[in-house]
Formats: C-alpha cells, structure tokens, sequence
C-alpha cells in the first residue's frame, strides 16, 4: 500500500532504504475535545474504519505532530503540545508516533522517514475521504518530523490535494543539507503546503555542529538569535557526530535544537495579551542582525501593511496571520518564558581608545528584574575610537517601562582577550581601558534610555567595574 522504494546498488553508510512497515510500527493517535486524555489509535487503508468509529470530526480542523530522531509520541513535551491545541481551539489533533523507526542509527531513521510520510499522507487522503478540509490541515514537524512532514506535502499533491500549512522546527540537516544523498521531495521546502514556516534555532555552516538547516527553504524562516547556538545552551563543537553517528542524543548536546519546539509551544500557551515573538527582517542578513544594524524603528513593524518581504512577522502559532514573509530575525530571553521585550544596546566609543578586542558587558537593573547585553569585539572588528557598537538581548515582558521602571541602573564592565594574529608572533595586549562617550538603551516602539558623558571602563581583569543610574525621561526616549 506504500508504494516501492529504491535500493541502493552501491553500499553507502549514510544511504538506507526503509526499514518494512511492521519493524517501524508506526501508529497514529487521535486526540479531539471528546477525547483529551485518552488519544484512539486510528489506522490508514482500514477502508476508513478506525477513524468513522472514532471522534474524529471532519468538520474541524486538523493538526498534526510529528517527533524527531530517538523521540516518541509518548514524550512528555509532545502530549503537552496536543494538550496546548485543544486547549486553544476545538480541533482534531493526530499525534504520528514512529519511535521505532527513528530509535536505530540516524541514517536508518533518515531512511525511514519517507516510509512515515507515505503512511501519513494516506491517512490524511482518508480524511480528506470523509471531508475534512486540506486548506484546514496543519502538520507541524520537529527535526526528522519536518521532512516526513514535507514528504507527505509533495506526495498528497501528486494526487491533487495541497495542504494548507507546514510548520518545520529546526528540520534536521545532517544528510539533508544537499542534494547529494537524498532526492529534493524529501525534504522539506516552500511547494509543500500552502504556507510553510520554520523556526531554525541550531544551523550552523560546519556540518558537524549544527543538528538544524541554517538556510531559508519556507515562506517565512524565522531565526531567533540568529538561528545558531541559543542562550543558555552549550552544545559543543561535534556535537552531530556524536549524538547522530553513535546512535546517542543527549539533551545536552541538543539543547539549542529542541528550542524550537519549545518556541513553537510557548507561542501556543501565552495568554491573550501575553508577549508575542516578534521578528523582523534584516537585508544585511544575519552579520547585519547580529551586529544590531537591522534593529526595527517603531514605524518599521506595522504587521498589516507594506511588502511582506519588509515587514515583521509574530514566530510560531500566529505567522501565518502577520505579514512578514522572507528571512525574519529576533531576540529572546535565556529561560521560560523565552519571550521578552527586544532591546538593542548603542554604544558610542570614544576616541580615546587604543586598538583593544573583548567583550563590554552591560548590565540593566530594572526593578527586581536585570537584563544582559555581551557587545563582542573581535580581532577583525577591533574597537576604533569615533565608533559605534550595538548589543541585542530581550528584557523579561511587563518589567522595563517609563512608567513602571522610572530608574535604570547600568552595571558595565569590559573583558580583555589577549591574543595572537596568524601574522604576528608577538601578542597584541589589550588596551587597559575602553572610553565611551554615550550609552544607550531602545526597544522598537520608540522608546530609550540614553547617557551621554565619558565613561572610562577598565579591563574586567578583577572583576572591576562602572555602574551608572539613569532617569527615564517618559515614552519617547526609555532614558537610562
């Protein structure tokens, strides 16, 4: 019923052919409003039995949940995701559980997923059998889940059907970043459904660090952080050859590819109201985002009107409803909840300062809550006097105000590297001191908090540092 798949004439460690539908087991769960807690195994080519002697309800929407590699449709975090959309809207949520078939070595589960994607989209055709609408389909994959997704996608419209939305988190990349090793179709990309958004949180241009694609290839492609190694994560060089290759992961090497799934969900449990992940886009791409150049005015992000490639978008559950389209970047905090208020940190350097490379940290006490900025000065980015800096980082949402957070105390201090050039034997010494004419503070609805006198900021060698109190001065600049 799956069709045939090719085998591979020549042996190849990273090329595998599906393992057989009964060693992957794969099994569909149906969650509905009627049925929350205790999800009906539906089954597809039963000639639709499973599913007209369960609560599915063709009338409602569908949505759909595929886990990754070494995951299950068991995992705590995928229940609570089902949980989350019933919570939120009356719909049918169908939760794809192929643990056995992701659970050998990681070019097995590749293989596999275009088994998992065969069967689901016959499951689907079942729906569409009794109804349901494809226009109200969603499937939202995780890693390995995103291309199953995109597989299903491209082989439902082979058979006239287009589904309306496909939701990729962090789709993997190792085997799927070219075309090398696997045909187009089985990855997945813009043509699969109607609109397709992705959340990248662990690409990276080495193959072997990276567990997510870093390229666009959805119709808006969100890249929060900057789509690399997330706050608080620290997953380590390597890490894919070690998690994926030796038949492991570790939550600890994945830290920064699992969240997107936790984006995704909190997007979906934030309350009316509630802080919304707001990206914006960035013509110099990602060097201009991380340098803070792109950072939005607050006209910028108007979300209903001007050219959706120019304009911002809110990441996760609502996208496709703002209007954002295209490469769209933005901030978020280091813990739950990830969501926060954007800042962008501006620093004007004095003249004053020697060649120097390191790190200015500035601290923001807001009430009882604080914010950090690393503003990072490398050896091809060495700190020239007359020059500016920025800093991006995300204040935890409702704490800094004019209003509620008259008083701002900034804590800067300023790490020195030493270093060597490849051209140089001698070591470079950092500049004893970093002098900055103006420090300021803005967030994207125009306001911000502004210093301006010269401030002398020694090395961070003993810790030392300068702290400063700045009075808002109302809405229109949030002054330091």
């Amino acid at each position: 019923m799956v069709g045939c798949f090719t085998t591979q004439r020549k042996h190849s460690p990273l090329k595998k052919t599906p393992e057989s539908p009964e060693i992957v087991d794969t099994k569909f769960w149906l969650y509905t409003p009627s049925n929350i807690t205790s999800p009906q195994l539906i089954q597809y080519g039963d000639r639709l039995y499973s599913l007209e002697n369960s609560d599915f309800q063709y009338d409602l929407p569908v949505k759909v949940l595929i886990h990754g590699f070494k995951g299950s449709g068991n995992d705590k975090g995928a229940i609570r995701g089902a949980h989350a959309f019933l919570d939120r809207e009356n719909v049918n949520v169908i939760m794809v559980d192929w643990e056995k078939g992701a659970a050998n070595s990681y070019p097995a589960a590749v293989a596999n997923t275009e088994l998992v994607g065969r069967q689901m989209s016959l499951l689907l055709f079942d729906m569409l059998t009794l109804g349901a609408n494809p226009a109200k389909m969603h499937v939202i994959g995780f890693s390995l889940g995103a291309h199953i997704a995109g597989c299903a996608g491209h082989i439902l419209q082979n058979r006239g059907v287009k589904l309306g939305r496909i939701t990729g988190l962090d789709p993997a990349s190792p085997i799927f970043k070219n075309h090398h090793l696997l045909d187009p179709y089985r990855k997945l990309d813009a043509s699969d459904a109607d609109f397709v958004d992705i959340i990248h949180t662990d690409g990276s241009p080495i193959w072997t660090d990276g567990f997510g694609l870093l390229r666009q290839s959805g119709h808006v492609d969100f890249f929060p952080n900057g789509g690399r190694e997330q706050p608080s994560c620290n997953d380590g060089r390597g890490s894919v050859v070690v998690s994926h290759f030796d038949r492991t992961l570790d939550i600890n090497v994945a830290c920064s590819h699992v969240r997107a799934w936790k984006l995704f969900l909190e997007s979906m449990t934030t309350p009316p109201g509630g802080c919304r992940f707001m990206a914006y886009p960035c013509q110099a791409g990602l060097p201009g985002f991380l340098q803070g150049s792109c950072f939005p005015t607050p006209n910028a992000c108007n979300i209903s009107h001007g050219d959706p490639q120019q304009s911002c978008g809110f990441m996760g559950y609502d996208s496709q409803h703002s209007k954002g389209r295209g490469a769209l970047y933005l901030v978020t905090r280091d813990t739950e909840p990830y969501c926060g208020e954007q800042l962008r940190a501006t620093i004007y350097v004095s003249e004053k300062t020697q060649r120097t490379r390191g790190i200015l940290n500035l601290q923001l006490q807001h009430g009882i809550s604080s914010t950090n900025f690393q503003i990072k000065c490398e050896y091809m980015d060495i700190v020239q006097g007359g020059r500016t800096m920025w800093g991006l980082a995300a204040a935890e949402f409702g704490t800094i105000d004019p209003l509620l957070t008259p008083t701002i105390v900034a804590t800067l201090s300023y790490q020195s590297l030493t270093f060597q050039t490849a051209n140089e034997a001698d070591t470079l010494l950092p500049s004893p001191q970093i002098y900055l004419n103006q420090v300021g503070v803005s967030d994207h609805k125009g306001n911000s908090i502004t210093k301006v006198s010269v401030l002398a900021i020694p090395p961070n060698l003993n810790h030392s540092a300068i702290q400063e109190s700045f009075r808002t001065q109302g809405h229109s600049p949030l002054s330091l």
